[in-house]
């Protein structure tokens, strides 16, 4: 029988005493508030001796029972006021969530928000703020570690879970975020690759990757067209020498119909970056889009001037000027027709030299071979 029955059965005992014996009204007021004290002074000291089993269960190993203790202090109306308990919270949960064979991340989260409970409550910064804030960067340190060994291992959700645990303790560390936009691409989970984007772009955090993402985002899995001009500018600006990012200027200015606007920003951009060989390439595909042959043959040979190796230039040069020679020959300027022939032919022998897929090496080849017909 527990301490608290026998004390009701004492106050039922003494008022069936009342009844039988008559005793003195005043008497039987001063008996029942002695009981009655009595019974209230042992429940409140019940919870501040539950947060003291809770740290000798803790500190024996026997987590279990330290968490079963820990959980009503947290309830309590006096405790629960005490940095302490939401301390010894904190790393209970804490514990607990280490001993898992598998990532917990509710325990984690637990444990996270007790200790930011714990730095709340106590305004006064002792020794429970300093360390409920160490044990903050330690649970970081933990969540993010399992985060890359379940990254590693291809357990992406588990990952996925752990780094927004991560990033929970630490909001501003770009790395948790740009891992955690990594693993997101890898379920496929555009909402959340989105969101990790974009707030890495928001603390001036975005790279090469998180502009390409956002800028395809944007244009291809959730279109937010009136986005991208800006930030595709943006992107250029920041890394000029990117052929992805370019790409993606001038498939935005294409499919916008804005080629024109295209050509005067990139012109703007390319004086301030010394004529960068691939922008001086994005403006020549944008003159090929545009139908101004003539300049983006000028534009391709540029870019092989500065990089004399590059595929791409030397097979769009060819096929280019090829169009414009076939052109001249329907106008019956057989003299430039000609010129364009044998510069495509110039350049598609380069361009074959330069390949190493077989398709592309074919395609140049019966390109060649139509060119030697045409200018004999």
């Amino acid at each position: 029988m527990s301490k608290h029955s026998t004390q009701y059965n004492l106050i039922n005992s003494f008022l069936n005493l009342v009844v039988a014996t008559f005793i003195p009204t005043r008497f039987v007021t001063y008996l029942l508030k002695v009981i009655l004290t009595s019974m209230l002074t042992h429940h409140s000291a019940a919870q501040p001796a539950a947060v003291t089993n809770a740290i000798l269960y803790f500190r024996n190993g026997e987590i279990d029972k330290a968490y079963k203790e820990i959980l009503p202090a947290c309830e309590n109306e006096k405790t629960k006021q005490l940095p302490k308990t939401w301390y010894y919270k904190g790393l209970i949960t804490f514990e607990m969530a280490k001993r898992k064979s598998e990532p917990d991340t509710i325990l984690l989260n637990t444990s996270h928000d007790a200790f930011v409970k714990t730095i709340q409550l106590d305004k006064n910064k002792t020794e429970y703020f300093t360390l409920a804030n160490q044990k903050l960067h330690e649970l970081w340190v933990h969540s993010f570690n399992q985060a890359g060994e379940n990254f590693n291992k291809k357990k992406y959700e588990h990952a996925l879970a752990l780094f927004e645990t991560a990033h929970q303790i630490k909001t501003n560390d770009t790395t948790t975020l740009l891992y955690a936009a990594y693993t997101a691409e890898a379920l496929k989970d555009f909402d959340k690759l989105l969101q990790y984007c974009e707030n890495l772009l928001h603390l001036r955090a975005g790279n090469e990757y998180v502009y390409l993402k956002l800028l395809y985002i944007y244009m291809h899995q959730k279109p937010q067209i009136h986005k991208v001009e800006k930030l595709v500018l943006q992107a250029v600006d920041a890394y000029p020498e990117n052929p992805y990012i370019l790409q993606m200027l001038t498939e935005y200015y294409i499919s916008q119909k804005e080629v024109p606007i295209g050509i005067e920003k990139l012109q703007q951009i390319s004086k301030t970056k010394n004529n960068n060989h691939e922008i001086l390439l994005a403006l020549a595909l944008l003159h090929d889009a545009n139908n101004d042959k003539a300049e983006a043959i000028k534009y391709y040979q540029e870019v092989l001037n500065k990089k004399t190796d590059y595929y791409l230039p030397a097979y769009n040069l060819s096929v280019t000027s090829f169009n414009l020679g076939k052109q001249y020959a329907q106008n019956s300027n057989y003299e430039e027709a000609k010129k364009m022939y044998l510069l495509s032919l110039t350049y598609a022998q380069k361009a074959l030299n330069l390949s190493k897929v077989e398709s592309e090496k074919e395609t140049l080849l019966t390109l060649i071979s139509e060119l030697e017909k045409l200018i004999k």
